[in-house]
């Protein structure tokens, strides 16, 4: 069982996401501002530490680099792809999330409808 942090500031993205690994066998804790997860980087280690690109109170992309400097893997989720093809970082993944309307699509297109 892995240990993941998830930095999500949308509510209803986090609550799945946390769900997700939970079901998984995975142990997750979540938070929605930079401050809260560098408290609990500076208190725990996490196998991987998934960060949304914008929060409210940073850039989720330094606090990406951080926890790759102290060794955990890194993921940056977005909505946005083109900030994501324009980046890159070392030890750093990249995630793009859908949009509601994509989402709403692929459901559609996998139940046929």
């Amino acid at each position: 069982m892995s240990r993941l942090l998830l930095v999500e500031n949308s509510d209803i993205v986090r609550r799945l996401l946390c769900e997700a690994a939970e079901e998984a066998g995975h142990t997750a804790d979540s938070v929605e501002t930079i401050r809260a997860a560098e408290d609990l980087l500076s208190a725990s280690l996490y196998d991987l530490v998934l960060c949304n690109m914008v929060l409210p109170d940073g850039s989720g992309v330094e606090l990406a680099v951080k926890a790759a400097e102290l060794g955990m893997a890194t993921v940056i989720l977005s909505g946005q792809l083109d900030s994501l093809n324009a980046m890159t970082i070392a030890g750093v993944v990249h995630l793009k999330k859908p949009s509601v309307e994509e989402f709403r699509k692929f459901i559609d297109d996998q139940l046929g409808a």
